[in-house]
């Protein structure tokens, strides 16, 4: 990948969207992917239930799916399958409020694609009844079931909202909670929350940044 591919936001990518076509710098054909990252195998084999000679063609398919509609730099790139919350430092934290069993937290993932780590968490043993996955684009959200094959048994919230949409019919006003944590990797204009409840947009945010959120033990107020 080139560097100039690896830097695109798929905010940049949807003022030139064009007609859906792969001649572009942050598509990666098929041949040229490399293997599926061993995490994203494995939660697709046992979180999933895919079976494992049919992963890649079952991902690459699913993304042909979503490039028709959303031709973002994160489908073209694959990074819809970068559980980067996983990443985190703050990761085993994350997972021990979410599993406590006397005052579990609940997790909301803004701007959450694909909902690929709202999957991860669950996988490693959180309760899907407290995530929630908010993106603006509802088809992202429909696709996420069909890549994870768990409309069945995933029981998280998905929504489709503007976190910024404080209208009475907005669906954010089913989320009148505190939330611990909102990973951020995936939101176009990234938020940004202080002690205050006030939000503003930075230049960027970093990893550090949002994981502060529940480090420092923030809470925030949707």
């Amino acid at each position: 990948m080139s560097g100039n591919a690896s830097n695109l936001t798929d905010a940049g990518a949807r003022s030139d969207l064009g007609d859906n076509t792969k001649d572009v710098a942050w598509y990666i054909a098929d041949e040229d992917l490399p293997e599926l990252d061993s995490q994203a195998y494995e939660i697709l084999v046992n979180y999933s239930h895919i079976p494992p000679d049919s992963v890649r063609a079952h991902v690459l398919k699913k993304r042909e799916e979503a490039w028709k509609i959303f031709p973002f730099p994160c489908i073209g790139q694959m990074r819809f399958l970068d559980f980067s919350l996983a990443k985190m430092p703050s990761y085993d934290k994350i997972l021990a409020r979410l599993n406590d069993s006397l005052t579990p937290a609940r997790l909301l993932d803004v701007g959450c694609c694909f909902g690929q780590d709202l999957r991860r968490l669950v996988a490693d043993g959180t309760p899907s009844e407290n995530l929630v996955g908010l993106d603006v684009e509802p088809q992202f959200l429909s696709l996420s079931y069909d890549l994870f094959a768990d409309r069945e048994f995933f029981k998280g919230q998905m929504i489709a909202g503007n976190i910024f949409d404080e209208s009475p019919s907005s669906p954010m006003a089913s989320l009148k909670k505190h939330y611990r944590h909102c990973p951020c990797r995936f939101i176009l204009s990234p938020l940004r929350l202080g002690r205050s409840g006030q939000s503003r947009h930075p230049p960027s945010m970093s990893d550090e940044e949002c994981s502060g959120f529940f480090d420092t033990g923030t809470s925030i107020r949707i």
